[in-house]
């Protein structure tokens, strides 16, 4: 049963929790913030924000997306081929910047590190390899917990907050 929702386009209005807290859902991801925010629970609703991350040399702000890491690198334009210096560039430039953002949460509040990945290759890939590299470098970290949003969800209902971070 799907609990966790994101609204299309992140566009939404008060309305939102109320309704995805009578339909049974129990987080929405569909507001950004500073990304050292811990969930907050409100209407019922535990709200998991996207962060705003720094990504590349010309450290240029964009949201903890993968579609919006491909407009901010390609404009949504398929340029990027799996092999090629711009590819490996690309990928690195993503895996520093969720790597500089858990770094920041890991070090501070331990707060969540909240990214949103579609099941789409953009890029040949570019954006899936590099979440791969991030999990496979942070996942087995002392006090790292990498979760689904249901799992993120028990964490807080049972209080356990701040004891350990959770990607």
């Amino acid at each position: 049963m799907v609990k966790s929702f994101r609204a299309p386009y992140l566009a939404y209005n008060s309305n939102l929790y109320p309704s995805l807290r009578d339909e049974g859902f129990t987080s929405d991801s569909s507001e950004i913030a500073s990304g050292k925010n811990w969930p907050i629970k409100k209407d019922g609703v535990w709200h998991f924000p996207l962060a705003t991350i720094t990504v590349g040399a010309q450290k240029t702000r964009t949201i903890s997306m993968d579609y919006n890491i491909w407009r901010l690198q390609t404009n949504n334009i398929e340029l990027l081929k799996r092999g090629t210096p711009e590819w490996e560039k690309a990928k690195k430039d993503v895996v520093d910047a969720y790597l500089q953002y858990f770094n920041t949460n890991y070090s501070t509040n331990r707060a969540p590190v909240i990214i949103g990945h579609h099941f789409d290759i953009w890029n040949d890939g570019v954006y899936w390899e590099a979440m791969k590299e991030f999990a496979s470098e942070v996942c087995g970290q002392p006090d790292v917990r990498c979760s689904t949003q249901s799992e993120l969800v028990d964490y807080l209902e049972n209080g356990r907050q701040n004891s350990e971070s959770v990607l």
